[in-house]
Parts: structure tokens; C-alpha cells; sequence
């Protein structure tokens, strides 16, 4: 396959493959609260509740 043609293919198919994400039913976001008890970071710090 010639590189004109290769690149064109490899255009289309990502085209083709992208919009495939575009069709997906994703849920509809819920509002929420969330609380991370006894959170601590990497440095050793705790993050107060």
C-alpha cells in the first residue's frame, strides 16, 4: 500500500472509531456527598473531617 493510501486509511478508520464515542448512553450525573474518613496524603499529612 502506497503512504497517500495508508495515511487515508488509517484517517478513516480512526474517523470511524472515534464516533463510536460519540453514541454512547453515559448516565445521567446524581448530585451526592461523599466523606474519605481518615484520609492521608503520601507526605504523612491527614486531612481533617
Amino acid at each position: 500500500m502506497s503512504s497517500p493510501n495508508r495515511t487515508a486509511m488509517l484517517l478513516l478508520a480512526f474517523l470511524f472509531a472515534s464516533l463510536s464515542a460519540f453514541a454512547a448512553d453515559y448516565p445521567e450525573p446524581k448530585q451526592g456527598s461523599w466523606v474519605a474518613h481518615d484520609f492521608r496524603f503520601h507526605t504523612g499529612e491527614v486531612f481533617p473531617v
